[in-house]
């Protein structure tokens, strides 16, 4: 897949502010009230955006990149709280898929399944999800956290996992709530609040999409705590250089 112009989105600063500044012939663009900064990096055109939280931001921000910077293609990247009890603090989820778990248009659809489109789960596209699964264990192999600074944050190793995000307008820090979503999606991995709504958008507009989520907590009692540590100390240490290393072999393919 060639890539002329890439989006990158995030809900917050932190997620992609590594990569602003390293931005060539960068400048800032501002849609109403929003800014975008708009460059390149390792030869490839860069649209950067922050949507800040929610589907409806994610998803006026990825038709903005679409409609206004022609970009070709969107990564959403950024933190999520972990579903299965396979996934860890520190662990990258690489969404296969995206599904809105407050999607809920009963009794004209079932539980979940967006209205007219026929489905549940929008899938990732295959090229840039294998690039950025591969861009995740390169990052990782690198060693970029030494394991005092893991221990510090209760990991042990870092791991790249494969599966559904789930999306939707809450902040899901209850073990009932999170045991409901995983009735409702036995294989959900992560959980958010953007991702769903940029697949949505790309879907209907026929643009690739991926999404790389670090898991900043557990999506328990826990949670407030957890995410506030992991945002300050952890998440722009990592998503910088995946940012990169995605980029570059963009470039490279």
């Amino acid at each position: 897949m060639r890539i002329q112009k890439l989006g990158i989105l995030s809900a917050m600063e932190e997620e992609t502010r590594a990569l602003e500044h390293e931005l060539e012939q960068a400048r800032r663009v501002s849609r109403g009230r929003t800014t975008f900064h708009e460059g390149q990096f390792s030869g490839l055109s860069i649209v950067l955006g922050r949507s800040g939280w929610g589907k409806v931001a994610a998803a006026a921000h990825t038709q903005c990149m679409i409609d206004f910077f022609g970009v070709d293609a969107v990564l959403f990247i950024g933190v999520a709280g972990g579903l299965s009890p396979q996934i860890r603090r520190g662990d990258i989820v690489i969404a296969t898929g995206v599904a809105q778990h407050d999607m809920d248009a009963r009794p004209f659809f079932p539980q979940g399944e967006i209205p007219l489109l026929g489905r549940r789960e929008l899938i990732s596209s295959t090229p840039l999800f294998e690039n950025a699964y591969q861009a995740c264990r390169q990052v990782i192999q690198q060693c970029i956290f030494s394991p005092e600074e893991l221990a510090e944050f209760g990991i042990v190793e870092l791991m790249v996992h494969r599966g559904l995000a789930l999306t939707g307008d809450q902040v899901i820090f209850d073990p009932v709530k999170k045991s409901e979503l995983l009735n409702l999606f036995p294989n959900a991995l992560s959980v958010d609040m953007e991702s769903a709504a940029v697949g949505q958008v790309c879907h209907s507009q026929e643009i690739p999409f991926t999404v790389v989520r670090i898991i900043s907590d557990n999506a328990d009692h826990q949670m407030q705590d957890d995410f506030l540590d992991f945002m300050k100390r952890f998440v722009d240490r990592f998503t910088g250089p995946v940012v990169r290393t995605f980029v570059q072999s963009l470039n490279q393919g």
